[in-house]
């Protein structure tokens, strides 16, 4: 089973492939891009995609700008490519609650580190470890397919 995360941006997206124990792949790319490879099954990504974990947009209690809104659409726009039967919108609060364990407070350094002691060092180009390559808005990215696959499906 593959798991695709994908922190959505207004232009681009983050993602991972990730199959409950290591990062398969990850990277960016421009939202018009992904969501044509969704219908497919993301088989540009890989051929096992299972379902795919999209950080929610919530209320922040701040002023929302063009930015946010156009994330919003994209991620709109990802849950009609792959369908509502297999994707999932996971709160960024939720995700961080679950994998910080510090309620709904944290950062992204947090979420890294409780990545990094959960699965492992990323390692080196030599040794890659299950985190290897992630940067900037990747660790969201796994932090939903993470706790998707922690909170709303049950592996035996």
């Amino acid at each position: 089973m593959v798991i695709v995360g994908i922190d959505p941006g207004p232009e681009e997206s983050a993602f991972v492939l990730w199959d409950g124990k290591a990062v398969l792949r990850s990277g960016n790319m421009r939202n018009d891009l992904l969501v044509n490879a969704l219908p497919d099954g993301l088989m540009v990504l890989t051929e096992d995609v299972s379902y795919i974990a999209i950080e929610q947009i919530r209320g922040f209690g701040v002023l929302a700008g063009d930015k946010l809104f156009d994330t919003c659409f994209w991620t709109g726009r990802f849950v009609q490519a792959w369908g509502e039967r297999y994707c999932r919108l996971v709160p960024r609060k939720k995700a961080i609650a679950h994998l910080c364990g510090t309620g709904a407070r944290g950062n992204d350094r947090f979420v890294r580190e409780a990545l990094i002691a959960r699965l492992g060092p990323p390692g080196t180009k030599k040794a890659p470890g299950p985190t290897y390559g992630l940067s900037g808005h990747t660790w969201p990215a796994l932090a939903v397919a993470v706790t998707f696959l922690d909170q709303y499906l049950e592996i035996g």
